[in-house]
């Protein structure tokens, strides 16, 4: 019998699941009194001694460290104490007699899938740490056209078509540099950034995973998105391209990177798309080191009245707009100027999964 999804721990669910279905093996939920009434015996005893000293011995050692709570040693070592004790008892009992693993028999029951279940939270105990963070969901579109709105109400000339006059290029951010300061270093580093979409059931639905720090020292996330997960990121030296396309190692890469830390192996055949972009990475010409490549803005200050600014991402793009501002018009940043505008809220969109009366809520407070 195979569960997907959520691990069941309710034994009442695992009990109708086994009679309810006719292509369920009888030897999960017997249909024998005798040998159904031995599994009961398993699932009535289970609830108030094996899964109370797992939970409470797991929680106090890892959970509350994470979130914050202080830990209580005296239960710590009475939830040890009972889930040993459980365990022996087990043994003693139920899998009395050499060669007998199984608790309802000589073929696997329920009472052998709850059990498996609790002594498996033990695996979250081989980490070393954890910390947990919070993030938020955002649309890009829906943002962009928030930032036209709400310009466009401050005053700001907003045109979806516009006669192109003439046409200024400076690809590498450094042709103009090099006008003003000769022998300008390049400070853009564009890479090859591949993201993979896998189905949802590979992450809770409201909880997202970041290792900080792979055995290849990059950044790997998995998020919940739109109903999918979506898994990335890479960075590798990429030239520019109008159709940027994910390349066959960095796919590779991500699959290998998030299998090291999920107990299921993740195929090629689960990927349900893929997508590369190339993001400005900024390079620091001040720095000393040619490899400070970072995903932060820089602005750099070569000659009076030529002012640069690159990289950065949608993140930050009102604090380092604002300090451009200020460099231009005042030619210092003065931190009063840098006050926050309420955006307008153009729709909030489906894909974040609000319901319409927050929709609306949000909508109305935001315009």
């Amino acid at each position: 019998m195979a569960i997907y999804g959520e691990v069941f721990f309710n034994h009442a669910i695992l009990s109708y699941l086994a009679c309810a279905f006719p292509g369920v093996a009888d030897d999960w939920y017997p249909v024998d009194l005798c040998k159904r009434a031995k599994i009961n015996s398993v699932l009535d005893w289970h609830h108030s001694n094996l899964r109370r000293g797992a939970a409470t011995y797991v929680f106090h050692t890892l959970l509350a460290p994470v979130l914050g709570l202080s830990q209580n040693p005296i239960e710590v070592a009475e939830a040890e104490k009972l889930f040993t004790s459980s365990l022996l008892k087990l043994e003693s009992i139920w899998l009395k007699g050499e060669g007998n693993f199984l608790l309802g028999g000589f073929r696997p029951s329920i009472a052998d899938i709850s059990l498996v279940c609790e002594i498996m939270q033990f695996e979250v105990l081989k980490l070393r740490g954890a910390v947990v963070y919070f993030d938020g969901h955002m649309d890009d579109s829906r943002l962009n056209v928030a930032i036209a709105c709400t310009v466009a109400l401050a005053g700001a000339s907003v045109l979806n078509h516009a006669e192109v006059v003439s046409l200024h290029k400076d690809k590498i951010s450094g042709r103009l540099r090099n006008m003003a300061n000769n022998g300008a270093t390049n400070i853009i580093s564009p890479s090859s950034s591949t993201h993979v979409v896998l189905p949802d059931y590979f992450i809770p639905k409201d909880m997202g995973l970041i290792i900080s720090k792979t055995k290849d020292a990059c950044v790997v996330f998995m998020l919940p998105w739109g109903r999918k997960t979506l898994v990335g990121i890479t960075d590798t030296s990429s030239i520019i391209t109008d159709l940027p396309k994910p390349h066959e190692e960095e796919i590779e890469f991500i699959l290998s990177a998030i299998g090291d830390y999920l107990n299921i192996e993740v195929q090629k055949s689960d990927i349900l798309s893929t997508w590369s972009g190339i993001p400005p990475l900024a390079t620091d010409p001040s720095s000393k080191n040619t490899s400070s490549i970072s995903r932060d803005h820089i602005v750099n200050v070569e000659c009076p009245g030529l002012i640069t600014i690159t990289g950065g991402k949608w993140t930050m793009y009102r604090r380092y707009y604002i300090f451009l501002f200020c460099m231009v018009r005042l030619k210092s940043v003065d931190p009063e100027t840098q006050q926050e505008t309420r955006m307008i809220a153009m729709g909030v969109s489906v894909f974040m999964s609000l319901g319409s009366v927050v929709a609306s809520c949000m909508v109305a407070y935001l315009s």
